[in-house]
Formats: structure tokens, sequence, C-alpha cells
């Protein structure tokens, strides 16, 4: 809902931790562009209030809020196509507020000429984490279920 504001979805968030009697394990927030902060279409400014509030729901209810964001299409230009904490757009206040950034990455989604086993292979861009290493999570992507499957970590 586009008129949702940082604080619906932290009431909704507090709602959800409390039906589950603390049994939730993650929220995931799709896209938050289209959230409204103090009633207002989210900018620079108002981003970092809806993050800042995601961040101290985070804290009160011991659960791990991940929030998406599009990646500027910029990268497509690019040779490498592994998306950096500056493609994040257009909530850019993101890279620098988040505890920890990360960016699921597929080479064969890029490359026509791949070979099946590079179908099956994904990546997870640990770029920033506040709390541990960065490096990238090496997975299997099962592309019939859009299913990643565990992998190895390999540190920057």
């Amino acid at each position: 809902d586009p008129d949702l504001t940082a604080h619906d979805i932290a009431k909704s968030i507090h709602s959800f931790v409390q039906q589950q009697q603390g049994r939730a394990g993650l929220v995931i927030i799709d896209d938050g562009k289209w959230f409204r902060c103090s009633g207002k279409p989210a900018s620079a400014d108002k981003t970092k209030e809806l993050v800042k509030t995601l961040k101290n729901v985070a804290l009160e209810c011991k659960i791990p809020i991940i929030l998406t964001a599009e990646v500027d299409s910029q990268l497509e230009e690019r040779s490498d196509k592994r998306p950096l904490l500056s493609d994040v757009y257009p909530l850019s206040p993101l890279g620098n507020m988040a505890d920890m950034a990360f960016f699921l990455y597929r080479p064969a989604y890029y490359d026509e000429n791949c070979h099946s086993e590079q179908e099956q292979e994904a990546q997870c861009i640990v770029q920033k984490n506040s709390n541990g290493p960065c490096g990238i999570v090496y997975l299997g992507f099962n592309g019939a279920c859009l299913q990643f499957e565990d992998g190895r970590f390999e540190f920057d």
C-alpha cells in the first residue's frame, strides 16, 4: 500500500511479532521506495526516517528486517554486472544507514553463452557488514523453483 508510513510499518511488525508470540524469525519489506514517511512520499530525508524506524523496531522486537531496494539500471552498461553499494537507487541513504548490505547476482542472467552448470550458480555479495566480514557466498540456484541452495563463503 503506497500510503503506508514508517509508523504504520512499525505497528504492523510489532503486531505480527506479538501474534507469533516472539517466534517470528524475519521480516522482509519489498521495495521501500513506495512508503510514506510523515505522510510524504519517500525522499532521501524520508528514507532516513524509515530506516531509523525499522532499525528501532528490529532492536525492540529482536528480529532482523530486510528492506529490498532497486539498483540503478546503469549497472547494465558496465562490463562487470555485479551490483555495487553505489547502485542502490533511488534510496541512496540505504547504503550508508544499513547495518548490512548484500546483493544477489546470477552470472548466467547476463551471459548468453554460459554453461549449464553456470545456470545453477548464484552469488550473495556481502558488500557491507557492520557486525562481521564481507565477501561472497556462492550459492546453488534452482531456476525451476526460484530457490537458492547452500553454498560456501569467501572473504574479501
